[in-house]
């Protein structure tokens, strides 16, 4: 073990370290790009351990469902028939708890064997953490920057045997963010189904991460907002056309009052960090500025009031006794108005 308590250390440093074999009793990481994180924890595990066993010599708890104490209880000795043994506590900034003495105290007098690695997803750690950033070595893990992010897109794509033209690298951040794991999936997704095409360009992007039903549904509740009656009705039947079921219909729109409900939530505690926002929301960059955008024409007034029809309606299309398509009309009327 090297380092006195109360390093802080960049991202690459820590893999510098990693490569000369210098580890630090307790590591603080934290950050917002967790598919960074995980990379980093992945590679002290097995430059620490070397061969990672499972509830052997490394263990992975989550906070709150594993109190702290538990973890605690962790960090005596080595690993079950291991001599090293690595423990990791992830997601602590859902800890109520701001008392870590025993982490503190296990930073001051480390054993040998035994490697401790808190994580936190958050780019700000609160006051909370401050007294143990001073015992731990700190290690922030920073989001990617604009080079990086085009060159793990073309990598991706590499991989799946395929190249992307720089207009469609554009569209796939604009759509998805700049979130490592979330373009993962999504590039996943245009080579799957795309799976005969070498190059990639922005039509593509657009067709796979730009085309949701929801989207109808952000026209639909726009129109409704800015009492546009006709385009509200067309948009309903435009959605009806495609095939969406009238219950479908009641599904997305209580979903869509419902993100925006929460969003105004956010504000109005005091939580004015959109990219927080977007994280909790578990929202698309490009989907969370629509919500945005749309958020100025619904007071709270306003989405109580769209539950309370939608609701209506949910209970009319389950009694069958007027028509699917009337209800849904009058529906529209009722929210316009």
């Amino acid at each position: 073990m090297s380092g006195p308590p109360g390093t802080k250390l960049t991202y690459k440093t820590v893999l510098e370290e990693i490569e000369g074999k210098q580890f630090h009793p307790v590591y603080f990481v934290f950050g917002e790009e967790a598919h960074l994180m995980d990379h980093l924890l992945e590679q002290l595990a097995r430059g620490y351990l070397g061969e990672i066993q499972r509830e052997i010599n490394y263990f992975v708890r989550y906070a709150p469902e594993t109190p702290i104490e538990e973890v605690v209880t962790l960090l005596t000795g080595g690993g079950l028939f291991s001599r090293k043994k690595l423990v990791v506590y992830k997601d602590i900034q859902n800890l109520r708890t701001q008392k870590f003495q025993h982490v503190m105290h296990f930073s001051e007098h480390p054993l040998p064997e035994v490697c401790l690695i808190l994580m936190a997803r958050t780019d700000s750690p609160p006051r909370k953490f401050h007294a143990l950033m001073e015992k731990a070595c700190s290690v922030r893990v920073p989001p990617a920057s604009a080079e990086e992010l085009i060159a793990f897109i073309r990598s991706a794509f590499q991989k799946q045997g395929k190249r992307i033209t720089p207009p469609a690298i554009q569209t796939l951040i604009y759509h998805v963010g700049e979130r490592l794991h979330d373009l993962q999936m999504e590039i996943a997704q245009i080579a799957n189904f795309f799976q005969e095409k070498e190059v990639i360009g922005p039509e593509d992007v657009e067709q796979i991460v730009g085309v949701h039903v929801n989207q109808t549904v952000f026209d639909l509740t726009r129109f409704i907002a800015q009492r546009e009656r006709e385009k509200a009705l067309r948009s309903l039947q435009n959605l009806l056309a495609k095939g969406e079921s009238p219950q479908t219909i009641l599904y997305f729109l209580i979903r869509h009052f419902l993100i925006l409900w929460k969003i105004r939530g956010y504000y109005q505690s005091g939580v004015r960090n959109d990219r927080e926002i977007q994280e909790k929301l578990k929202l698309y960059r490009s989907h969370f500025r629509a919500y945005k955008q749309q958020l100025k024409y619904w007071k709270w007034s306003n989405i109580v009031q769209a539950f309370q029809r939608i609701r209506w309606a949910d209970e009319q299309l389950k009694s069958g006794s007027v028509s699917p398509d009337l209800v849904l009309d009058i529906l529209m009327l009722q929210l316009i108005n």
